[in-house]
């Protein structure tokens, strides 16, 4: 019992290093520009699938494959605001125009998956490869490595979001964009970048996803529900609510598939998705508005 009870906790762990990785990218769009980008789910398997890529063409050097992955996911981030955001953002029903645009981006970036690299599962060679065994638990080397990364990461954008410049600007356009229009930051470029970072750590969660999990064209999409019970938990706009409540969320997952199965996992994860919703929409770091 304490070797399975130490196995979910491990499990819950990688998973909820995962859901932080996605769900900061896609709560620090909706604290800048107030709109939820549902392309967000894409960008993980593409991600996933720039990792594998990169993998064929240079060997299994992850450092090359998670540089080209991450660096592609920036770049298109721009492509999607310029596609699918900008031209929409001040007009009239602004938040339902964008939230239908990036879903239908979403499902041409998932077809674009399935004509181009096919719908078959595809894996990718183990991050690190062995495993260390402590008594009766045996731990992979590759999820200790997401385990210690996912953090550094995480306090990598936080130092980023606090520290440097461009981090401030993007902070004071979340809390006041008019204000901070006329201390003279440039929101429309703010804007843009946010939409580019939260592409990127949408890439980093999905190729660290692709190295546990098979690839698949909608493995993005079946993420991005529990990416959306970790942002309302943790808070809309909250960056630290949200990896807070990814490890919540990781862990009862966890539990879940261990202890009741995978098939109650999800039910198990939308009562509670609905319990918080009317016990407290504004999450754990929200405000009421």
């Amino acid at each position: 019992m304490i070797a399975e009870i130490a196995s979910a906790i491990i499990a819950g762990v990688v998973l909820a290093s995962m859901y932080a990785l996605a769900a900061v990218g896609l709560t620090l769009v909706w604290g800048v520009l107030k709109v939820l980008n549902f392309a967000h789910g894409s960008f993980i398997t593409l991600g996933a699938y720039f990792a594998w890529v990169a993998l064929m063409f240079f060997g299994e050097n992850y450092p090359v494959a998670i540089l080209f992955a991450v660096g592609l996911s920036f770049m298109l981030g721009f492509v999607l605001n310029v596609a699918s955001i900008r031209p929409l953002q001040g007009r009239p029903e602004s938040e339902n125009n964008v939230f239908i645009a990036t879903l239908a981006t979403s499902i041409v970036l998932e077809n674009l998956v399935i004509i181009v690299f096919g719908g078959r599962y595809k894996p990718i060679p183990s991050l690190v490869p062995g495993s260390i065994a402590i008594g009766t638990i045996t731990i992979n080397f590759q999820q200790l490595v997401i385990i210690a990364a996912a953090p550094i990461i995480l306090v990598t954008l936080m130092l980023y979001l606090n520290r440097m410049k461009s981090g401030m600007a993007v902070r004071a356009v979340a809390q006041d964009p008019d204000g901070a229009s006329i201390v003279g930051i440039d929101n429309r470029k703010i804007y843009s970048y946010t939409i580019a970072i939260g592409c990127l750590m949408a890439g980093l969660a999905g190729v660290l996803l692709g190295v546990i999990f098979y690839l698949y064209p909608g493995m993005g999409g079946d993420l991005l529900v529990r990416v959306l019970f970790v942002t309302v938990l943790g808070g809309m706009g909250s960056v630290k609510g949200t990896i807070y409540a990814a490890y919540i969320i990781g862990l009862i997952d966890a539990f879940a598939r261990y202890f009741v199965g995978l098939f109650w996992a999800s039910p198990i994860l939308f009562v509670m998705f609905v319990i918080i919703i009317l016990i407290r929409p504004e999450g754990l770091y929200g405000v009421k508005v």
